[in-house]
């Protein structure tokens, strides 16, 4: 009996540990210095500069390990006077590849416009993004999920709190 109460706690036990490191990053907010915006995330992202066609731009990436997704917050800064297309041209950057379910819409956000995008891939992760023009800086927050590990509350939350602090 002693023997099988042991056994018992150590199962006990070491799925406590198991879960424990198995608990989500906790979500925050994330308002880089300088960089005019906010938006909550899950730990602390690592900023990444990318180049796009001549572009270059500044995104800050978060892995959340416990749901196999990655947030993705950040921003380019286009030449003035490029702004034509800009906002349907980033769109249309999303939908490349093959793809089971895709939905776009216009949004605005502080009046300034939008797009929100879906896209499911075959087999593969589904990628919800909203892209926002301010003058010549295209901001983009970005989720991508696993398939069959979307988290839909987790990700509204994280695209909903995506806020412009200077503009």
């Amino acid at each position: 009996m002693r023997k099988y109460a042991l056994m018992t706690l150590m199962v006990v036990l070491v799925g406590a540990i198991l879960l424990a490191g198995c608990q989500s990053d906790a979500w925050a907010e994330f308002a880089p210095e300088g960089e005019e915006f906010s938006v909550l995330m899950p730990g602390k992202p690592k900023a990444e500069t990318e180049t796009r066609e001549g572009v270059t731009g500044t995104l800050y990436v978060q892995q959340h390990k416990q749901t196999n997704s990655a947030y993705i917050a950040g921003y380019f800064d286009y030449p003035q006077g490029s702004e034509y297309r800009l906002l349907e041209q980033a769109t249309a950057s999303y939908l490349v590849g093959e793809h089971d379910q895709l939905d776009v819409q216009a949004i605005e956000l502080d009046g300034y416009p939008g797009r929100q995008v879906t896209h499911k891939i075959f087999g593969g992760p589904t990628i919800q993004a909203r892209i926002y023009l301010v003058g010549s800086r295209l901001y983009t927050v970005t989720a991508t999920t696993a398939a069959g590990e979307i988290q839909p509350e987790e990700v509204a939350e994280f695209l909903d709190s995506f806020d412009l602090t200077d503009k």
